[in-house]
């Protein structure tokens, strides 16, 4: 590879520097454009790559094959799904000639990569796919890397959440991002509430942009939170849309659980009241608004603030009130939602509740 910019670097529970490569191993190398680089030599029809426990780059052949042809020694070390890198990582059903792809397994072993599938094993794509009907989120920097995260209601039948772990990061200078979990792939109950999955990115610290793509009748809200520099900001996600997201800020997926959104405002009684020393407090808001909750004592006075001037977009939200430093009593607490834009009122509305410990 006398055009690539980098040393070859293979895995073996880190990267390490090579200055030559064989078959059945893959192998990391960076190149300042796109390129064909043509591969001299006799066809290389049957391989056997070597593996470690833990996370593997292995080679692939002079022709495709499907990864469920690949035969596993001991039987049924693999555990995650396969992956290969195109500007991001991106999840194989097929084996194709010139890729390096990552792969799992639970033991030291080998995978045996036979062109044509002798000793014939069943071409089963669907563990290694990506499950049907399923939201995504695509997050892409300024020069246009890119990857998709896969989230939704749990499939049912025999899910399972390891064949969706991704590979470990890619070098440094490589964008990639990522559930906190390390996977491709998040799943929720259908009754789920309030259920944060915060996302991990690699990139070189400029803006983002995020864009979603929510299945029609999809179970379930999911807004998407990040900071805008000087305070919190939560986009409801619904069918196609486009969030910017200034650098450095994080990143998280909320799985509301609430179904469709609101279409007026509302604030709920907390639960449970009376209380001690914590009570939710769940409220409705139809358009981006700006909320503030301060709780006041019988005298009027304010004692506390739940929210203070926080964005939200549409949907059902809660918050919670910790008054573990108050005196018994009945307390007030008040919700006001503000435009973000002109700092006008929008709704406004008290109700009391009680401290009892």
């Amino acid at each position: 590879y006398p055009t690539a910019t980098s040393n070859a670097f293979m895995f073996d529970g880190g990267y390490v520097s090579r200055d030559s490569i064989w078959t059945g191993v893959g192998f990391w190398l960076k190149f300042d454009s796109a390129q064909t680089v043509a591969l001299p030599g006799i066809l290389n029809l049957q391989d056997t790559s070597e593996v470690k426990k833990g996370w593997n780059i292995v080679g692939s052949l002079s022709d495709t094959i499907h990864t469920g042809s690949i035969v596993q020694d001991p039987p049924g070390i693999v555990t995650s799904s396969y992956f290969y890198f195109d500007t991001s990582y991106k999840v194989a059903t097929k084996l194709a000639p010139g890729i390096g792809y990552w792969v799992k397994v639970s033991s030291d072993g080998s995978l045996i990569h036979i062109y044509g599938g002798w000793p014939k094993q069943p071409v089963t794509l669907g563990a290694s796919a990506i499950p049907a009907g399923m939201n995504s989120l695509t997050v892409r920097d300024v020069i246009g890397r890119s990857q998709t995260l896969w989230f939704g209601p749990s499939p049912g039948g025999e899910f399972r959440p390891e064949l969706y772990e991704m590979p470990p990061l890619p070098p440094e200078g490589t964008f990639d991002a990522r559930f906190a979990t390390q996977r491709i792939v998040e799943v929720h109950a259908a009754d789920a509430t309030d259920l944060r999955l915060p996302i991990q990115v690699q990139s070189d610290g400029s803006a983002l942009t995020v864009l979603s793509n929510i299945a029609g009748g999809a179970t379930g809200s999911y807004v998407l939170e990040y900071s805008d520099g000087s305070r919190p900001r939560r986009v409801d996600l619904n069918g196609e849309s486009t969030i910017p997201v200034p650098a450095g800020s994080p990143l998280a997926l909320v799985v509301n659980g609430k179904g469709t959104l609101p279409t007026e405002y509302a604030v709920s009684q907390n639960y449970p009241n009376p209380f001690n020393p914590t009570s939710k407090i769940e409220f409705d808001i139809p358009e981006e608004g700006v909320v503030t909750i301060a709780v006041f004592d019988v005298l009027g006075q304010e004692v506390a603030r739940v929210l203070d001037r926080r964005a939200y977009g549409p949907g059902h939200h809660s918050a919670t009130i910790d008054a573990g430093a108050f005196a018994t009593g009945v307390y007030f607490y008040r919700l006001e939602v503000t435009d973000p834009s002109t700092g006008a009122f929008k709704f406004q509305s008290t109700r009391k509740m009680a401290l009892v410990r």
